[in-house]
């Protein structure tokens, strides 16, 4: 009877212990889960989500098809850099993407070469959405985009310490970074997509363009042109911009200090426009 008793008394001790032990690891799990749930509100994501690097991969592309029977070409896929740190900030994530041609016209796949812009809507796990538009290049021709054959000669600033004859005679070996620089950035950044679909749109007979003529004005002139037509300011302001007339003998226009009465304008305006830049700026963070 004795040991009935002790075998009862242990299997009592062993099923208490087991289930502390399953209840310890049941909170665990859920403790675990309801950690990964865990997201930051819209407030506290608002400025480290501004500097997470949102890319397609690569930027710059060539030919590429999708899986299915009717080897559709499609476009590269895109995400955060870093989507751990994504998951942090929004939650459970989605991505919706829409791409424009050259015209600002709709399309599924990037059938010609040249300029595509993509409006990317990532919606938050809260629901609310933020907009990232990004800038695509796809080469005419299938393209080795990674380690390519780089001729030519980098002129090298003096203060950089490199005598010039061994500059030259090495010249290979930097153009071999610059190809690898190249490659890495069509993975990192939109910065070379920019370069070339400007450089594209550059006519052969004009020169050397100023900042105002540059690959970078024409992406913004571009991307300003399609979110007017998205937001509806194409239509709330059709009236075009008057330019300032240049002045006969001067280079640039010139601009000096005035009041608001001298410059025709209603008092307060100036606070006005400075109000509404800052409400732009708050709105508007492609």
């Amino acid at each position: 009877m004795r040991t009935k008793t002790i075998c009862i008394g242990l299997c009592l001790l062993f099923a208490f212990v087991f289930g502390l032990q399953t209840t310890e690891a049941q909170r665990e799990r859920t403790e675990i889960k309801s950690s990964e749930t865990e997201f930051s509100s819209a407030a506290d994501r608002a400025k480290p989500l501004l500097n997470a690097e949102f890319i397609f991969q690569p930027s710059v592309f060539s030919e590429i098809k999708s899986r299915n029977r009717r080897q559709k070409e499609r476009f590269p896929s895109c995400n955060f850099v870093n989507p751990d740190r994504a998951r942090q900030l929004l939650g459970d994530y989605e991505i919706d993407v829409t791409f424009y041609n050259k015209d600002y016209q709709v399309v599924d796949e990037p059938t010609t070469p040249g300029r595509y812009g993509a409006v990317v809507k990532i919606k938050a796990q809260d629901g609310r959405v933020y907009t990232r538009f990004r800038t695509l290049y796809k080469t005419p021709k299938r393209q080795q985009l990674w380690g390519v054959q780089i001729q030519g000669e980098l002129e090298l600033p003096a203060g950089y310490g490199m005598d010039e004859q061994t500059w030259h005679n090495q010249r290979k070996s930097v153009n071999d970074y610059i190809a690898s620089a190249v490659g890495r950035d069509i993975k990192r950044s939109h910065d070379f997509a920019v370069l070339l679909t400007g450089m594209n749109e550059i006519s052969p007979q004009q020169g050397p363009v100023s900042q105002l003529q540059s690959a970078v004005t024409k992406d913004r002139q571009w991307w300003l042109t399609l979110k007017r037509k998205l937001n509806g300011n194409k239509e709330r302001f059709s009236r075009k911009i008057v330019a300032p007339v240049a002045v006969d003998g001067l280079d640039t226009p010139v601009l000096r200090n005035g009041t608001e009465k001298e410059a025709g304008m209603k008092p307060g305006t100036v606070e006005k426009i400075h109000l509404e830049i800052l409400r732009f700026a708050q709105n508007d963070r492609g």
